[in-house]
């Protein structure tokens, strides 16, 4: 029977600053992703090193090119744009293994283009002790668009602004009970010796124009639970993640008036 702990609290002493990796992968979610960007921007991490590996069609061409505005390589913050081809861009599973297998990281997040980490989010995270019997983490709360109407105007705006930030007023919280897909957190040393749904029907690429619909983060949970056993999965308190709910599909495509 999967299990989850209670929530985590407080901070380490460690001198050395903990890295996190950021994986997203974006198909013509652009104006979405564009949130995602600007909040590292906006609110660079203090306490720790945050590496964004955003995964990419250059076909995709608003997004390459918003992501040629955004990579940086600085001690705090490097947001790295890393191009597959589409049908393998299209199973979020196949860039997640990649970054997996590859990362240096401390801690590994599998995001979506569509969140957001507002100011204190990525460094709480750093500050968490992680106990060595848990293997994945995921947060308590979110705040989330109020509805798909306001979700959808962020997708709206002048695509020429470079920097952009949401307004919290327009999202409320919502309480999670599982890791779903763009909230599973692992430690680096999880995500080296497991990649992500390696083996599986989850790394076979993919032809279409939008993401495949699949249950990839639940294979990695039942993963994850046969190799570690019950009990492997714990909740944290991050604050100030945001996640931007709009009308499913291509959102670049959204003009006013579509529902």
């Amino acid at each position: 029977m999967l299990d989850e702990t209670d929530s985590l609290h407080g901070e380490n002493d460690q001198t050395e600053r903990r890295s996190i990796m950021l994986v997203t992968h974006c198909w013509r979610y652009s104006k979405v992703l564009r949130y995602q960007l600007s909040s590292l921007v906006l609110e660079p991490p203090q306490g720790c090193q945050v590496t964004a590996r955003i995964f990419y069609c250059e076909e995709d061409r608003p997004t390459a090119e918003l992501l040629g505005m955004y990579e940086t390589d600085n001690s705090v913050l490097k947001i790295v744009a890393d191009a597959l081809d589409k049908p393998a861009l299209l199973h979020r599973a196949i860039g997640r293994n990649i970054a997996a297998l590859e990362t240096q990281a401390d801690i590994v997040w599998f995001t979506d283009a569509d969140y957001c980490f507002g100011p204190g989010c990525l460094d709480a995270l750093a500050a968490l002790e992680l106990p060595e019997d848990k293997h994945l983490f995921y947060p308590r709360r979110v705040q989330i668009s109020i509805n798909h109407d306001i979700g959808n105007e962020y997708t709206l705006g002048d695509p020429e602004l470079a920097v952009v930030d949401i307004d919290p007023a327009d999202f409320h919280t919502e309480v999670l009970r599982k890791a779903i897909g763009g909230v599973q957190i692992v430690r680096g040393d999880t995500a080296r010796e497991l990649g992500y749904c390696p083996d599986t029907d989850y790394q076979r690429p993919v032809q279409g124009d939008k993401f495949k619909r699949n249950w990839a983060d639940i294979e990695y949970r039942r993963i994850l639970h046969r190799h570690y056993g019950d009990n492997f999965t714990a909740r944290i308190d991050l604050p100030n993640l945001y996640r931007i709910r709009q009308k499913f599909g291509v959102v670049d495509s959204l003009v006013a008036g579509d529902s």
